[in-house]
């Protein structure tokens, strides 16, 4: 391994704290989460969304569902992630 890895390594870790940080500053702090989320899964952060709605429990996804769907059979960039989300609310509800 060399020291390019390692530094590499360390920044990763520092963004994906700061991800953290800054999801969990998000989910306690926003005055309208479900609203910031159906607008970014109309537009163009649409991959962000999907990903905080991944790290979060399955109850967040259920106002989205009819998008979700949408998006689990027609975007392919982000069909896994929609699919997942589905799933896991399918899941739920068996």
């Amino acid at each position: 391994m060399t020291r390019r890895d390692t530094e590499l390594w360390r920044q990763y870790c520092a963004a994906e704290n700061a991800f953290i940080s800054m999801s969990m500053k998000l989910a306690k702090e926003a005055a309208d989460q479900p609203a910031l989320i159906r607008d970014a899964l109309q537009g163009g952060d649409r991959g962000n969304a999907l990903r905080l709605l991944l790290a979060q429990s399955v109850d967040a996804s259920i106002p989205h569902l009819d998008r979700l769907v949408r998006l689990s059979a027609i975007t392919q960039r982000d069909i896994v992630s929609s699919r997942a989300l589905v799933g896991r609310l399918h899941e739920r509800e068996t």
